[in-house]
């Protein structure tokens, strides 16, 4: 029996090695598909004796030059797992690697490895990365070793910063000889522009990059996204060293002016990335101590012109940049109107005086701003977005709604006593809905100047007859009545309730209008501190008591923004009424949803969602909901368990996590009921997955593949993702 054992050993492990070189000798173009036939040939291998596990790796670095890229999956997960290699040998090995695959992030993955393992071999890994690698025109394999040098050994800087200057002078000359490079370009502006970050953030040295920048302005008739990301990072770096020439920061601010696409690349998707460059000469140059004269307050019509007063990542990039040139003293001098109008204003105009007069009507601005978008910036107003700090953020709806950094102050100018104001123009345009709406700021900056843009108004409104009037005095009056501090901040859901306080006035046939006068004329204030009407609109016995309630819900929906709304939520029984009155008779499917939505809403904010969790049993009512819920509800379901899924990852709640669990095992299986899952509700669940993948390894109820094969099919991540090394 022994002799027949050993014979099958030996027959077991030739088709082992045999398996593990017919996969060694393939190539793979997919990065997925390479972690995978690594994984399976690691686990090939520690499923060997000890002994044939040294010969099999030392196997493997003898066949080195073929699959030199799966090899380092494969030498990565084995060094994780302690396995032992001959240092000569793979140091030869890690030389081919780096010669060529030293832009892969899984090289340096391996050396961090490698080199944390062997400290004695630091030296030698050094010695790799300093070599000169001979290659023709732009050194793209030597700027990626010089990039894997600073991420392995930020102490090495002087080694770094001789390399560095190396890089520079054959970028230099290379750009000097070439007019129309066949070389992947790409591939150097992205590692080099990581180099120069590197070395931005730890150097003090000198360096010269004004032949550099001066050339890459020259070299490219249009700038690609890694050409002007480049450029931004080589100026940052230029205006940063002590000893920096301003006259050459002169003359290459005028090149980038007088680039000859500039104007057309400012209206194309890298407009960000030209702000913030454009953004960083200005705070630099000094006019007074270069030899190039350079007239900035004539940029502005160029720059209102492509504006367009939007939270979108270039609008406020744009701002930002307006926001810079007016910081070192250049005045805009126009009516803050924006895109072709200011474009036209600016050409008409044969100067500063004339601009102003030509600027100074409001109905110039209100006929600019579109209704609908009015109403969205309203809806989903950023409470966040301060005045003075106007650094580009991200906002829910941001290319959809008006941004209140450059609107409330374009108000505030606009409704000034010496203008001419058209109240009723400025009621049904919703600009004095967006004002109240903006008390809600968490800038008391912004406030303060909404507070006397209200002022302004009421001046000219006691002067003018519309229909609306003595409702708006009305509740102008109670309003002042009920604020006991100067600049208060008003909870988001009661800004957004006085907002839609003014759209019924204009609508006085709206089955609102009766309910919401009787309301305002029942006491001599605005209770700020409670959400107003919810308990008489929510359990409503008119006859409209359906319209009412939905009016009510939609008032927390979009109101919902801040920790002061939970507050109010919380006293009113908010949570409690809904969650009860969910699964109540009398709750039709159109409520379901709404409440639905209020909860959606409520969960994007970490305390409240928290608090959902730990004080109301939110987990385990949405275990009994995904039951019976409707086949409309699950897009907002599945929203809701991806925005618990993202703030629990971090919660160390063992009890939480077994309920989330469970609530995305149901979930699961509540899909497989559905004859369609559409892709937004199975990516949701599918980032969700994703997140959790760790602990649903180690939990006893671990998913099986084929337990979401039915939403891994309706899926746009599944694709991009290896679920097998999820799963296996």
């Amino acid at each position: 029996m022994k002799k027949v054992s050993n014979k099958n050993w030996k027959n077991v492990l030739r088709l082992k090695q045999k398996l593990i070189f017919k996969l060694i000798g393939k190539e793979y173009a997919e990065v997925t598909t390479r972690i995978l036939v690594a994984k399976l040939i690691v686990r090939t291998i520690i499923a060997l004796r000890s002994n044939d596990r040294t010969d099999a790796i030392n196997r493997l670095l003898s066949k080195s030059t073929r699959s030199i890229l799966l090899l380092a999956y494969v030498f990565h997960d084995l060094l994780i797992l302690e396995e032992k290699v001959e240092h000569e040998v793979f140091i030869s090995y890690l030389q081919k690697l780096t010669e060529n695959c030293s832009s892969e992030s899984i090289v340096f993955d391996l050396l961090r490895v490698y080199s944390q393992q062997n400290p004695n071999e630091t030296e030698q890994i050094m010695e790799l990365l300093r070599s000169e690698t001979r290659e023709d025109g732009l050194p793209i394999k030597q700027t990626n070793k010089l990039l894997l040098m600073l991420k392995l050994f930020p102490d090495s800087l002087s080694t770094a910063e001789t390399i560095y200057k190396s890089l520079t002078a054959k970028a230099v000359s290379f750009f000097e000889a070439t007019t129309d490079a066949k070389q992947n370009i790409d591939e150097w502006l992205l590692a080099f522009e990581q180099c120069t970050v590197h070395l931005l953030a730890q150097t003090k040295s000198q360096i010269d990059l004004y032949d550099l920048i001066r050339h890459i302005l020259k070299f490219f008739s249009t700038f690609t996204t890694n050409a002007i990301s480049l450029l931004k990072t080589l100026i940052q770096f230029f205006v940063s060293q002590e000893s920096k020439d301003h006259k050459h920061l002169a003359k290459l601010f005028g090149h980038f002016l007088k680039h000859k696409n500039f104007l057309e690349q400012l209206s194309s998707s890298n407009r960000s990335l030209l702000m913030d460059t454009l953004s960083l000469f200005i705070l630099h140059y000094d006019a007074n101590q270069s030899s190039v004269t350079i007239d900035c307050s004539k940029h502005f019509p160029m720059l209102l012109s492509i504006y367009n007063p939007t939270l979108s990542k270039n609008d406020q990039h744009t701002l930002a940049c307006m926001h810079t040139y007016e910081k070192q003293g250049y005045s805009m001098q126009s009516a803050f109107v924006w895109g072709e109008a200011a474009l036209k204003l600016y050409s008409a105009a044969t100067d500063a005086k004339s601009v102003l007069l030509q600027a100074s009507k409001l109905e110039q601005v209100m006929n600019l701003l579109d209704d609908r978008m009015m109403l969205k910036s309203i809806l989903f107003y950023p409470v966040t977005r301060r005045l003075r700090n106007v650094e580009a953020s991200v906002f829910e709806e941001g290319d959809q709604i008006y941004d209140p950094a450059y609107l409330i102050p374009v108000f505030y100018h606009s409704l000034g006593p010496e203008n001419v104001v058209k109240c009723q123009q400025f009621v049904e345009k919703n600009c004095l809905a967006y004002c109240l709406m903006a008390l809600s700021s968490r800038c008391g900056l912004l406030r303060a100047v909404v507070y006397n843009c209200l002022a302004r108004f009421e001046q000219h409104l006691v002067t003018q007859r519309f229909h609306c009037k003595e409702q708006i005095l009305t509740m102008f009056t109670l309003l002042k009545q009920s604020i006991k501090k100067s600049n208060l901040k008003l909870a988001p859901i009661v800004a957004l309730f006085l907002s839609k306080l003014i759209n019924l006035f204009t609508h006085p046939e709206s089955k609102m209008y009766r309910t919401i006068t009787r309301f305002l004329l029942k006491q001599p204030y605005i209770d700020l501190v409670h959400i107003p009407l919810f308990g008489e609109l929510f359990h409503s016995v008119s006859s409209e008591y359906k319209h009412e309630r939905g009016w009510i819900l939609n008032l927390l929906k979009h109101g919902i923004k801040d920790s002061i709304d939970y507050t109010l939520c919380t006293n009113a029984y908010v949570f409690k009424t809904l969650m009860t009155f969910y699964n109540c008779s009398l709750c039709d499917d159109t409520t379901k949803m709404e409440i639905l939505n209020v909860f959606h809403a409520t969960s994007k904010l970490q305390d409240m969602l928290m608090s959902l969790l730990f004080d109301y049993g939110f987990l385990l009512w949405l275990q009994n909901l995904i039951k019976t819920c409707s086949s409309e509800s699950l897009k907002v379901l599945s929203l809701i368990i991806q925005n618990i899924g993202t703030r629990l990852v971090s919660v160390d709640n063992r009890v939480q996590l077994l309920e989330f669990d469970c609530v995305l095992m149901l979930f699961i299986r509540r899909l497989k009921s559905e004859m369609l899952i559409s892709t937004s509700i199975a990516d949701a669940v599918m980032s969700t997955v994703l997140k959790f993948q760790e602990y649903f390894k180690s939990s006893k109820r671990s998913l099986d593949i084929q337990q979401i094969k039915h939403i891994i099919d309706c899926s746009t991540i599944a694709k991009k993702t290896s679920l097998l090394s999820c799963f296996c």
